[in-house]
């Protein structure tokens, strides 16, 4: 399994619960996030804005992966579908981008599936079985999110100016002063 964008609180729980389900994880990520990466069960990591990508990614699954999971938007579909296995899938849990070239004869002819999923299309069953997993894993502490800082209400603001300008690297929490 592929997961791009590795270093971000999504990507961490895509990498941790497939590491748990015994996939064997590919975690593409800025080389300061590998680390965290392999920690989280990463079996290779590769730098995501690096030349080469396909390359590196071949290099660790000759045949391709399973599954591409693009969790940031980020990895053109020309990109994923050299790396997906034959028969494999793409997975899209974001699209930044309105319109994308489509490689359609590299998708059809090695029967590529491309998946887009949004929370808000789950069924009951898929967010019970999701809560599940999650529950589980919350219990067992396997499942954490990176707080980059805790900021009182009247910061709101300030906080979310930090989001806009980037690189805060994990939630921001903002709370009732005195809590």
């Amino acid at each position: 399994m592929y997961v791009g964008g590795a270093g971000g609180n999504v990507e961490t729980a895509a990498v941790r619960m497939a590491a748990q389900a015994g996939a064997r994880v590919i975690a593409a990520a800025n080389p300061a996030e590998h680390e965290r990466c392999r920690q989280d069960g990463a079996d290779v990591t590769v730098d995501h804005a690096e030349d080469g990508l396909v390359e590196r990614v071949i290099e660790h699954a000759p045949d391709g992966v399973a599954v591409v999971w693009d969790c940031g938007g980020h990895l053109p579909l020309e990109v994923a579908s050299e790396i997906v296995a034959v028969g494999g899938r793409i997975l899209t849990t974001a699209a930044p981008f309105a319109r994308v070239d489509v490689p359609m004869s590299r998708l059809y002819t090695r029967d590529v599936s491309v998946i887009g999923f949004v929370i808000s299309r789950a069924t009951v069953s898929d967010l019970a079985a999701a809560a599940e997993l999650i529950n589980l894993m919350l219990s067992s502490g396997t499942l954490t999110a990176r707080i980059a800082d805790r900021l009182p209400l009247a910061q709101t603001a300030a906080a979310h100016e930090r989001m806009e300008a980037g690189g805060v690297r994990g939630r921001l929490i903002v709370h009732p002063a005195g809590h």
